[in-house]
Protein backbone atom coordinates (compact mmCIF):
# COMPACT_ATOMS: atom_id res chain seq x y z
CA UNK A 1 0.00 0.00 0.00
CA UNK A 2 1.82 2.88 -1.35
CA UNK A 3 1.68 6.79 -0.24
CA UNK A 4 -0.22 7.27 -3.94
CA UNK A 5 -2.85 4.76 -3.09
CA UNK A 6 -3.15 6.09 0.39
CA UNK A 7 -3.43 9.85 -1.51
CA UNK A 8 -6.36 7.96 -3.91
CA UNK A 9 -8.01 6.97 -0.80
CA UNK A 10 -8.70 10.04 0.89
CA UNK A 11 -9.28 12.17 -2.26
CA UNK A 12 -11.99 9.71 -2.68
CA UNK A 13 -13.12 10.18 0.94
CA UNK A 14 -13.27 13.96 -0.19
CA UNK A 15 -14.95 13.56 -3.04
CA UNK A 16 -17.78 11.82 -1.42
CA UNK A 17 -18.22 13.64 2.02
CA UNK A 18 -17.20 17.03 0.10
CA UNK A 19 -14.78 18.50 2.56
CA UNK A 20 -11.02 17.43 3.35
CA UNK A 21 -10.12 15.43 6.52
CA UNK A 22 -9.36 18.20 9.21
CA UNK A 23 -5.67 16.56 10.80
CA UNK A 24 -3.73 13.98 9.40
CA UNK A 25 -1.04 12.79 11.93
CA UNK A 26 1.03 9.93 11.14
CA UNK A 27 2.72 8.15 13.94
CA UNK A 28 5.40 6.51 12.15
CA UNK A 29 8.74 7.45 11.24
CA UNK A 30 10.22 9.40 7.97
CA UNK A 31 6.88 10.58 6.90
CA UNK A 32 7.31 14.29 7.18
CA UNK A 33 8.86 14.35 3.59
CA UNK A 34 7.99 17.37 0.67
CA UNK A 35 6.77 14.25 -1.82
CA UNK A 36 4.54 13.37 0.77
CA UNK A 37 3.21 16.70 1.59
CA UNK A 38 2.53 17.32 -2.17
CA UNK A 39 1.11 13.71 -2.59
CA UNK A 40 -1.34 14.95 0.01
CA UNK A 41 -1.49 18.38 -0.51
CA UNK A 42 -5.43 18.27 -1.71
CA UNK A 43 -6.19 15.72 1.08
CA UNK A 44 -6.18 16.85 4.96
CA UNK A 45 -5.97 20.95 6.22
CA UNK A 46 -3.04 19.56 8.68
CA UNK A 47 -0.44 17.32 8.36
CA UNK A 48 1.82 16.54 11.28
CA UNK A 49 4.42 13.85 11.55
CA UNK A 50 8.32 13.29 11.55
CA UNK A 51 11.33 13.79 9.17
CA UNK A 52 13.27 11.62 11.42
CA UNK A 53 12.23 8.11 13.19
CA UNK A 54 10.00 8.55 15.91
CA UNK A 55 10.47 6.69 19.43
CA UNK A 56 8.54 3.50 20.24
CA UNK A 57 6.23 5.34 22.54
CA UNK A 58 4.74 7.79 19.44
CA UNK A 59 2.48 10.95 19.96
CA UNK A 60 1.80 12.48 23.38
CA UNK A 61 -1.61 10.33 23.38
CA UNK A 62 -2.74 11.13 27.16
CA UNK A 63 -2.09 15.03 25.78
CA UNK A 64 -4.27 14.20 21.84
CA UNK A 65 -7.58 13.66 23.67
CA UNK A 66 -7.21 16.83 25.30
CA UNK A 67 -6.43 18.89 22.26
CA UNK A 68 -9.34 17.42 20.33
CA UNK A 69 -12.17 18.65 22.85
CA UNK A 70 -10.72 21.81 24.70
CA UNK A 71 -8.84 23.70 21.72
CA UNK A 72 -11.22 26.29 20.16
CA UNK A 73 -10.05 25.94 16.89
CA UNK A 74 -8.50 23.04 14.59
CA UNK A 75 -5.25 24.99 14.26
CA UNK A 76 -5.06 25.31 18.11
CA UNK A 77 -5.31 21.41 18.46
CA UNK A 78 -2.50 20.48 16.35
CA UNK A 79 -0.37 23.55 17.08
CA UNK A 80 -0.91 22.09 20.78
CA UNK A 81 0.08 18.18 19.63
CA UNK A 82 3.41 18.94 18.52
CA UNK A 83 4.25 21.15 22.11
CA UNK A 84 2.91 18.47 23.54
CA UNK A 85 5.00 16.02 21.51
CA UNK A 86 8.30 18.44 22.34
CA UNK A 87 7.51 18.12 25.96
CA UNK A 88 7.16 14.30 26.48
CA UNK A 89 10.48 13.73 24.96
CA UNK A 90 12.80 17.27 25.88
CA UNK A 91 13.90 15.76 28.65
CA UNK A 92 14.75 12.85 27.82
CA UNK A 93 17.40 11.06 25.54
CA UNK A 94 15.42 10.32 22.50
CA UNK A 95 16.83 12.62 19.28
CA UNK A 96 13.53 13.19 17.05
CA UNK A 97 11.57 15.69 15.16
CA UNK A 98 7.86 16.50 15.01
CA UNK A 99 6.30 19.13 12.90
CA UNK A 100 2.26 20.45 11.45
CA UNK A 101 2.38 21.58 8.05
CA UNK A 102 -0.41 24.06 7.48
CA UNK A 103 -1.60 22.81 3.89
CA UNK A 104 -3.27 25.82 3.09
CA UNK A 105 0.30 27.74 2.64
CA UNK A 106 2.08 24.83 1.24
CA UNK A 107 0.35 25.89 -2.06
CA UNK A 108 2.22 29.11 -2.02
CA UNK A 109 5.02 26.92 -1.15
CA UNK A 110 4.89 24.11 -3.95
CA UNK A 111 5.17 26.68 -6.75
CA UNK A 112 7.89 28.57 -5.42
CA UNK A 113 9.72 25.52 -5.25
CA UNK A 114 8.33 24.52 -8.75
CA UNK A 115 10.03 27.49 -10.24
CA UNK A 116 13.27 27.26 -8.67
CA UNK A 117 13.73 23.69 -9.73
CA UNK A 118 12.97 25.05 -13.06
CA UNK A 119 15.88 28.07 -12.74
CA UNK A 120 18.24 25.32 -11.58
CA UNK A 121 18.02 22.58 -13.72
CA UNK A 122 18.25 25.64 -16.49
CA UNK A 123 21.24 27.02 -15.68
CA UNK A 124 24.71 25.50 -17.14
CA UNK A 125 26.38 26.87 -14.71
CA UNK A 126 25.81 25.42 -11.56
CA UNK A 127 28.22 22.55 -10.28
CA UNK A 128 26.33 19.70 -8.53
CA UNK A 129 28.90 17.69 -7.78
CA UNK A 130 29.58 20.18 -5.11
CA UNK A 131 25.91 19.63 -4.17
CA UNK A 132 26.71 15.33 -3.69
CA UNK A 133 30.12 15.89 -1.71
CA UNK A 134 28.75 18.62 0.51
CA UNK A 135 25.62 16.09 1.33
CA UNK A 136 27.69 13.47 3.66
CA UNK A 137 28.66 16.53 6.01
CA UNK A 138 25.39 18.74 6.06
CA UNK A 139 22.24 16.79 5.65
CA UNK A 140 22.19 13.19 6.40
CA UNK A 141 20.47 11.76 9.57
CA UNK A 142 22.63 8.58 9.77
CA UNK A 143 23.90 5.67 7.86
CA UNK A 144 20.45 3.82 7.69
CA UNK A 145 18.82 6.83 6.12
CA UNK A 146 21.98 8.22 4.11
CA UNK A 147 19.45 9.40 1.07
CA UNK A 148 17.22 11.41 3.34
CA UNK A 149 18.28 15.22 3.86
CA UNK A 150 16.73 17.88 5.97
CA UNK A 151 14.90 20.07 3.32
CA UNK A 152 16.13 23.34 4.66
CA UNK A 153 19.18 21.90 4.78
CA UNK A 154 19.72 20.37 0.84
CA UNK A 155 18.65 23.64 -0.62
CA UNK A 156 21.23 25.66 1.41
CA UNK A 157 23.74 23.46 -0.16
CA UNK A 158 23.08 25.59 -3.77
CA UNK A 159 22.98 28.78 -1.87
CA UNK A 160 27.31 29.88 -2.68
CA UNK A 161 26.28 29.08 -6.13
CA UNK A 162 23.43 30.89 -6.93
CA UNK A 163 24.58 34.21 -5.65
CA UNK A 164 26.23 35.55 -9.00
CA UNK A 165 22.05 34.50 -10.39
CA UNK A 166 19.70 37.53 -9.31
CA UNK A 167 16.76 35.33 -10.80
CA UNK A 168 18.15 31.96 -8.41
CA UNK A 169 18.70 33.94 -5.81
CA UNK A 170 15.17 35.97 -5.39
CA UNK A 171 13.82 32.50 -6.06
CA UNK A 172 15.67 31.12 -3.89
CA UNK A 173 15.01 33.39 -0.70
CA UNK A 174 11.19 33.20 -1.84
CA UNK A 175 11.41 29.26 -1.21
CA UNK A 176 13.16 29.44 2.04
CA UNK A 177 10.03 32.25 3.34
CA UNK A 178 7.21 29.85 1.69
CA UNK A 179 8.66 26.80 3.32
CA UNK A 180 8.81 28.87 6.75
CA UNK A 181 5.43 29.91 6.58
CA UNK A 182 3.76 26.66 5.57
CA UNK A 183 5.49 25.02 9.43
CA UNK A 184 2.79 25.91 12.11
CA UNK A 185 4.61 24.60 14.59
CA UNK A 186 8.02 22.09 14.71
CA UNK A 187 10.81 20.91 17.21
CA UNK A 188 13.36 19.15 17.55
CA UNK A 189 14.88 17.20 19.82
CA UNK A 190 18.76 16.60 21.56
CA UNK A 191 21.01 15.51 19.04
CA UNK A 192 18.61 17.40 15.87
CA UNK A 193 18.31 20.57 17.92
CA UNK A 194 18.84 23.27 16.00
CA UNK A 195 20.08 21.15 12.74
CA UNK A 196 16.69 19.70 11.01
CA UNK A 197 13.82 22.73 10.48
CA UNK A 198 11.09 19.61 10.19
CA UNK A 199 10.50 18.43 6.76
CA UNK A 200 12.86 16.48 4.51
CA UNK A 201 13.36 15.61 1.00
CA UNK A 202 14.45 12.45 -0.67
CA UNK A 203 17.45 12.86 -2.78
CA UNK A 204 18.91 9.22 -3.87
CA UNK A 205 22.14 10.18 -3.98
CA UNK A 206 24.17 7.42 -5.59
CA UNK A 207 23.16 5.32 -8.72
CA UNK A 208 22.60 2.47 -6.81
CA UNK A 209 20.07 4.23 -4.29
CA UNK A 210 18.34 6.12 -7.36
CA UNK A 211 17.69 2.70 -9.28
CA UNK A 212 16.27 1.01 -6.24
CA UNK A 213 13.74 3.79 -5.97
CA UNK A 214 12.81 3.55 -9.58
CA UNK A 215 12.36 -0.16 -9.59
CA UNK A 216 10.64 0.38 -6.80
CA UNK A 217 7.93 2.43 -8.05
CA UNK A 218 5.62 2.02 -10.89
CA UNK A 219 3.88 4.91 -10.54
CA UNK A 220 6.15 8.32 -9.90
CA UNK A 221 4.69 10.19 -7.06
CA UNK A 222 3.11 14.12 -7.94
CA UNK A 223 5.99 15.82 -7.43
CA UNK A 224 8.05 14.05 -9.88
CA UNK A 225 5.33 14.97 -12.39
CA UNK A 226 4.77 18.27 -11.38
CA UNK A 227 8.54 19.34 -11.46
CA UNK A 228 11.86 18.51 -12.77
CA UNK A 229 12.96 17.31 -9.13
CA UNK A 230 13.84 13.94 -10.92
CA UNK A 231 16.01 15.58 -13.25
CA UNK A 232 18.10 17.97 -10.19
CA UNK A 233 19.09 14.60 -8.78
CA UNK A 234 20.03 12.91 -12.29
CA UNK A 235 22.22 15.98 -11.99
CA UNK A 236 23.64 15.45 -8.80
CA UNK A 237 24.10 11.35 -9.53
CA UNK A 238 25.91 11.82 -12.54
CA UNK A 239 27.85 14.85 -12.08
CA UNK A 240 31.13 15.01 -14.16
Amino acid sequence: FSIIDFAKVLKEFKDVQNKKIDILQFDCCLMQMIEILWQLKDCADFIIGSETELPGNGSNYSEIYKNLTTNSTVKDCVHNIVTDFEKKYKNTIVSCTYAVADMENFENFSKSFKIFLDELVNNKDIDFSVINNKREELYKYDDSFCEYADFKSFLYTFENQILAYPLLENIFFKVLEDYDDFILNSCTTNAYAGVLSGFGINIPYTEKLYSYYNQQSADYLDIYKDTVLNQIIEKIIYSE
